[in-house]
């Protein structure tokens, strides 16, 4: 398929898009809406202009996946106000790697940690704006479950918790408005 590409080395965004999409669409229809994902993106990666707008969909190289997850880090960090990183901070004195929950969000396009019909919704929103809708509801579910993320006390109990958590107990209305009240300044995610 595309991966024959040599340029696509590392892409696991695509794969994730591919699943879901084949619940709807025939091989040959998905075949043809990665195809113009990939050929958006790739465009998007040559225009040092459109890269900073992360509205393309894949990453191609592990070194852009890579920085594309540290992007996010960053982002969260200089959005989150001085003294409001609770989360960040509980995080790190249980141990916990952040962006491991961010590389499990952005593999897995969400679907580890939410149920299918949410997902499918947020599928449909990065088809239209690509990876910074991964963005916004990376951090919405951290800010829906907060409360249950400070009761963990291991980094272990917080992966497999909060991912039984959040695909029980997310309400798709709040976790959208948290998802649209993340502030995407571009100075903030300029990748």
């Amino acid at each position: 398929m595309i991966f024959k590409e040599r340029h696509i080395k590392h892409s696991p965004i695509m794969i994730q898009v591919a699943h879901l999409l084949m619940i709807f669409m025939k091989p040959s229809e998905v075949y043809h809406v990665l195809l113009e994902l990939f050929t958006s993106s790739n465009e998007a990666f040559k225009n040092e202009g459109d890269k900073k707008l992360i509205r393309w969909h894949f990453t191609f190289e592990k070194h852009q996946y890579f920085k594309l997850l540290n992007t996010f880090v960053k982002s969260y960090i200089r959005t989150t106000v001085r003294g409001k990183r609770s989360l960040l901070k509980h995080m790190t004195k249980i141990g916990f790697d952040f962006t491991k929950y961010v590389d499990f969000c952005f593999k897995s396009l969400l679907t580890y940690f939410l149920s299918l019909p949410i997902a499918l919704d947020i599928l449909m929103m990065f088809l239209n704006e690509g990876v910074k809708i991964l963005f916004r509801f990376t951090y919405a579910i951290m800010k829906c479950h907060k409360h249950f993320i400070k009761k963990c006390t291991s980094p272990t109990e917080l992966m497999d918790y909060l991912q039984k958590e959040s695909r029980l107990n997310t309400d798709p209305s709040k976790l959208s408005k948290k998802a649209f009240k993340y502030p995407l300044k571009r100075s903030n995610y300029n990748f």
